[in-house]
């Protein structure tokens, strides 16, 4: 299957926060969220992140290759690992320290209860790259799609709805008194979210007649970002799982999401349970974020992309289209669900 192929091939995460502002008004997002405890027991250790589980015991992932002597830093003390115990039967890793982490108020509870968490929103955070550069895709909006629908006119103004427009699009209005002659209004239009109609309304010609049209016009649309590398900070994202394959949870990058990138591998993934309280549901593992082309070829670009639609997945010498399928195709983020392995983690840890 095309998803274990390329998990298997991806190693380096790290996140990126979405469009949508839920944690910070910039793109930062170094605050935690308000109500969550943990801030201060999620570490950098050895290119990716780690999580405070027990007294002396961290939670991360296998991939950043961590080993005895491995030193990291807590509430400003070095630390070092004195013993790496691998989950036999996943990605999971649990990292015993030389030095006390807290006592049992602060470690992170987890997340046991089995069943799907489609659909569950989450909190997670690491130390990977933010927003590089924008990734703009230039669209031409087909006119024959849209129409102009509940025409009213007033005393001062013509209003109507446009109905067959995209999220991002732009469209502007045209008047003519004589179905020739046509002129463009000054005021441009934008569909947001998910609208697929919008209400507008102009100025009332000076005539007894006029007829209204629609013009098209080039949209600029962020469609993601570039991904930059890690610069050392810890960073905060809301998130939604979409689906899930077996233990493996996953996320797609919407306006309103986040994905991970390099630096986030290990990073924990918190869900708030029916208690109030935000526990462990999951730890960073991967993500699709490079190498895109646009012609399959090998000038290639690293990016966290909310549609990937029109563009080859590259990783020599596979490459995969992603053809158009009549709705956003968005990079996706996976997380190993730690519900299943809660036993093995108690046999290891004792809680």
């Amino acid at each position: 299957m095309k998803t274990n192929l390329m998990l298997a091939l991806i190693m380096l995460m790290g996140m990126i926060r979405g469009y949508g502002v839920t944690v910070s008004t910039t793109a930062d997002n170094t605050n935690a969220p308000v109500g969550l405890p943990y801030a201060a027991q999620v570490v950098s250790i050895n290119g990716g992140t780690a999580a405070v589980y027990d007294k002396f015991w961290l939670i991360t992932t296998k991939h950043l290759n961590i080993v005895p002597n491995t030193e990291f830093i807590h509430n400003g003390v070095v630390k070092k690992v004195i013993q790496v115990v691998p989950d036999p039967n996943s990605e999971i890793v649990l990292c015993k320290v030389n030095i006390s982490l807290g006592g049992s108020s602060t470690w992170i509870p987890p997340y046991v209860k089995q069943g799907s968490l489609d659909g569950m929103q989450f909190v997670t955070a690491g130390y990977g790259a933010g927003r590089g550069t924008e990734m703009i895709t230039t669209e031409i909006v087909n006119t024959s799609s849209h129409y102009i629908t509940n025409l009213y006119v007033t005393d001062s103004n013509a209003l109507f709805e446009v109905i067959g427009g995209d999220s991002g699009t732009s469209f502007a209005v045209e008047i003519s008194t004589n179905l020739q002659t046509w002129v463009t209004l000054t005021n441009a239009f934008t569909f947001s979210g998910f609208e697929s109609s919008r209400n507008v309304c102009v100025e009332k010609p000076a005539c007894d007649q006029a007829f209204f049209r629609i013009k098209a016009l080039t949209a600029t649309i962020t469609n993601g970002w570039v991904v930059p590398g890690s610069d050392g900070k810890k960073r905060w994202a809301f998130g939604k799982f979409t689906r899930s394959e077996g233990e493996n949870l996953i996320s797609a990058f919407t306006w309103d999401g986040c994905m991970i990138t390099p630096g986030d591998s290990g990073g924990p993934v918190f869900v708030k349970d029916t208690d109030g309280k935000w526990k462990l549901a999951a730890i960073n593992y991967g993500s699709f974020y490079w190498p895109w082309s646009k012609d399959g070829g090998f000038n290639t670009f690293s990016a966290t992309l909310i549609d990937q639609t029109g563009l080859w997945y590259y990783f020599a010498p596979f490459a995969w289209y992603y053809a158009p399928c009549g709705m956003p195709q968005p990079s996706e983020s996976f997380h190993t669900a730690v519900a299943p392995r809660s036993a093995w983690i108690k046999s290891v840890v004792g809680h």
